[in-house]
């Protein structure tokens, strides 16, 4: 066979391919979806710059392996309502630091798999304040 029918499923490719004796690379993904990440929190430095945030979480509990995670799913609303956040960042570490504007903000982070699969966890709460005139 010189080459693959393009309409067939990725699980029939893989099965045909398996034939030729060449050992696939992992797709690293888990057993199954990305629970929640852990420990969400605020970080607090002297060295976070005024009207700045940094939040920090531990990865999911499930994850055996750090190819599990492709990315984090960084989300945020002004109000403690998920369905009104909006997806702001995606990042590899498991910090986020940005300058959201004074007010009250709210925070969810998500794992994400290679499969696109992960839950969101509990919100966090995060506020900026006007800066204090001299």
């Amino acid at each position: 066979m010189s080459s693959l029918d393009p309409n067939l499923s990725n699980e029939e490719q893989k099965v045909l391919l398996s034939t030729t004796g060449y050992p696939f690379k992992s797709d690293g993904s888990p057993q199954g979806i990305l629970e929640q990440v852990q420990n969400l929190h605020l970080f607090i430095a002297r060295n976070i710059r005024q009207g700045y945030i940094k939040i920090s979480w531990k990865k999911p509990l499930n994850v055996t392996t750090r190819s599990n995670v492709k990315s984090y799913l960084v989300y945020r609303s002004a109000a403690n309502d998920f369905s009104s956040a909006s997806a702001i960042a995606s990042v590899t570490q498991t910090t986020f630091t940005e300058a959201p504007g004074i007010g009250e903000w709210f925070y969810w982070v998500a794992a994400i798999n290679n499969k696109g699969n992960g839950v969101v966890g509990s919100s966090l709460i995060a506020e900026v304040f006007k800066k204090a005139q001299d």
